[in-house]
């Protein structure tokens, strides 16, 4: 009785082990078409969205949002009607750049002018955008 117990339980453990490894095998191979700047020559593309999160998040450094505002106005230039590129989300990205503990002024401006400048239909959602951010921020 021991015995089958003990059969058992090796084979759940070998049955999880080859779940965990099929799970990791198949995220890896979706995380390679995301974009992490590993080297300055070597860069795959991040989403909108991760982007976005990159510029939320407190611990970004300057040089980190001025990098990731590069890449925002690169690859992602033109604010459009899909999910992916709504006007929404470079409302979101706005303020929170506004918001941001180690943000600038200038870098606020540049990134304005650039997405204004790259969507000029856009050019009053854009500005309030800002206005919000920076009256949203914490003093």
């Amino acid at each position: 009785m021991e015995s089958l117990l003990i059969k058992s339980i090796i084979g759940l453990v070998i049955v999880l082990s080859i779940l965990i490894f099929i799970f990791l095998y198949t995220s890896n191979k979706k995380s390679k078409n995301k974009t992490v700047i590993v080297d300055k020559k070597e860069a795959i593309k991040l989403s909108l969205v991760e982007l976005k999160r990159g510029i939320k998040n407190e611990k970004t450094t300057l040089q980190e949002l001025n990098e990731t505002l590069d890449l925002v106005l690169k690859d992602y230039p033109y604010i459009g009607t899909n999910d992916e590129q709504s006007l929404n989300i470079y409302m979101l990205i706005l303020m929170a750049l506004c918001r941001h503990p180690k943000t600038s002024t200038s870098i606020i401006i540049k990134f304005e002018k650039e997405l204004v400048k790259l969507n000029p239909s856009y050019e009053t959602e854009i500005n309030k955008a800002v206005i919000a951010g920076l009256d949203s921020r914490s003093l």
